[in-house]
């Protein structure tokens, strides 16, 4: 971190109160990140990132319930034929929660115009 530091200002107020300087110096540290965050900051305002961001966001759902609820936390098959098969299984059977609750959902009720 770099220490950036203020201007030198004259405060009158600092001075009635008797600190022993009459200027004010005030100590600010600014990492050497900090314009990659202001340039992110800046795009997380965009509509195309609230579009990925939900995008994202049911990705990470469905990989959130691969780990937790069907334990796929270490792959059990060896290789990446093994890794692939896992996947595949597991991606099946989360088609297959999916397509029981859409078919087990009772019809929307009709509206009235």
């Amino acid at each position: 971190m770099f220490e950036h530091l203020s201007s030198y200002f004259p405060c009158p107020r600092i001075s009635e109160i008797g600190i022993l300087s009459p200027y004010f110096r005030s100590p600010y540290f600014r990492d050497v990140n900090q314009d990659a965050r202001d340039y992110t900051q800046s795009l997380m305002v965009t509509e195309d990132y609230e579009a990925s961001s939900c995008e994202r966001e049911k990705i990470e759902t469905l990989f959130g319930e691969a780990k937790h609820i069907l334990s796929m936390v270490r792959l059990k098959l060896r290789g990446l034929t093994g890794a692939r098969d896992e996947f595949l299984l597991t991606a099946t059977v989360q088609n297959l929660k999916r397509l029981a609750n859409h078919t087990t959902r009772p019809p929307p009720l009709p509206t009235r115009a």
